[in-house]
């Protein structure tokens, strides 16, 4: 359990943040020594910054863990002192384990909040066809869609604070259970790669509750009277080390918060520079069927159907198949010009445009001597339901 957390601290404690044990070389030996020996696997493995908490080096990190707290348990059994309890190491184990959970759950509460790990579908997302979208990208689109509901989750996660204090510790956990529960069925049943850490926040909070579990069990289900235990508070005489002790708790919970509001501030930065809302352009168009005529005289590819301008510098182009392409443009806004620069073996177009009052695109070939024009037809992304149905009493006659 303390190994895991160590190992896999997923920037809760960023004290720990100078030691990277999971990417250290020590770590990818041992990974590599272990898939070898023990799975048979001869290709080197390496720890990478994907985004994936689920790689297979975090699998066999996890093997090695498990394999090091056995051969642990059974040198303290052998060699440690014949105690009856040990109750001051438990106290301070479930301290560390309550720190991680909530620390944790503040977090990813705080990132809900500023919604930077859920932002709204941009324009690329809204106009993609649904059969293209993998279960994780759905789910983000699903929580990113409202704006309330992210606010709401990101409460309840946020409520991980009541684990950093003694008296709320169980009613933390309790809360804490409820929702890791649901992001742990959210990560196994949309293939989110965030599954192992999220096992382990429940498997934690669960044994956070096990002293309570009977108490528990007579007052819900049995309706009995009963009453939780209680953690006893540590007696620390020396107050150098009780002062120490509460600022590092204080210093703990404060720097992790800090750092993701400046880190989600950061991010929503970069998501609107992405997606360039200001850019004249901006916005998704399809060549209609009054167009083609004009589509052939200006030479555009027939497979070319829809157009998804997201900023400035880059332009989409959706087939009838609805593949995706990645175009470079250059963008004249003082001489209202656009060029859109072709691939390997395709050519360059370069047209004017001109801006109608209804939305729509209209573009002259600057290439050939007649001008042809051809107005692409937009579609409002403003008006599409995700945006203008909000929350409603009544829906229907």
């Amino acid at each position: 359990m303390l190994l895991f957390i160590l190992v896999f601290n997923s920037g809760t404690f960023i004290l720990l943040g100078p030691i990277p044990i999971l990417n250290s070389s020590i770590m990818e030996i041992l990974v590599n020594w272990s898939a070898e020996n023990f799975f048979g696997v001869e290709r080197k493995i390496f720890f990478t910054h994907s985004g994936s908490g689920d790689t297979r080096f975090h699998w066999y990190a996890l093997f090695i863990i498990l394999n090091l707290s056995v051969i642990g348990t059974a040198i303290w059994t052998l060699i440690g002192k014949r105690k009856v309890n040990y109750s001051k190491l438990y106290y301070w184990l479930t301290v560390f384990v309550r720190y991680y959970i909530g620390i944790m759950l503040i977090v990813y509460g705080i990132v809900k909040l500023f919604k930077s790990q859920f932002p709204f579908p941009n324009i690329i997302q809204l106009t993609k066809p649904l059969l293209q979208f993998s279960p994780m990208e759905l789910t983000w689109a699903f929580f990113g869609s409202s704006t309330a509901y992210n606010i709401f989750i990101g409460i309840a996660e946020i409520l991980g604070v009541l684990l950093l204090f003694r008296k709320t510790a169980t009613l933390g956990t309790l809360i804490a259970l409820a929702t890791s529960l649901n992001i742990m069925a959210i990560n196994y049943f949309y293939d989110v790669p965030v599954k192992m850490v999220s096992t382990i926040l429940v498997l934690l909070s669960i044994y956070l509750l096990a002293p309570n579990i009977k108490r528990l069990f007579n007052f819900l289900v049995l309706q009995k009277n009963t009453a939780l235990l209680t953690i006893p508070k540590p007696a620390i005489k020396n107050k150098i080390v009780k002062w120490s002790l509460i600022g590092l708790k204080y210093l703990s919970i404060i720097t992790p918060i800090a750092a993701t509001v400046y880190r989600s501030w950061d991010i929503n930065k970069y998501l609107i520079k992405f997606v360039d809302t200001d850019s004249e352009l901006f916005g998704y168009y399809y060549i209609p069927l009054s167009q083609y005529e004009n589509r052939i005289s200006m030479d555009i590819p027939s497979q070319w159907q829809q157009f998804v301008f997201r900023n400035n510098e880059t332009l989409i182009v959706r087939t009838a198949e609805m593949n995706s392409n990645n175009y470079t443009i250059k963008l004249d806004t003082t001489a209202k010009e656009l060029k859109i620069i072709g691939k390997s073996g395709e050519k360059d177009f370069v047209t004017s445009y001109k801006k109608l009052s209804n939305g729509n695109l209209e573009l002259t070939d600057l290439n050939s001597e007649n001008n042809t024009k051809i107005i692409l037809t937009k579609i409002n992304i403003d008006e599409i339901p995700l945006k203008t149905n909000g929350f409603r009493w009544v829906i229907g006659e």
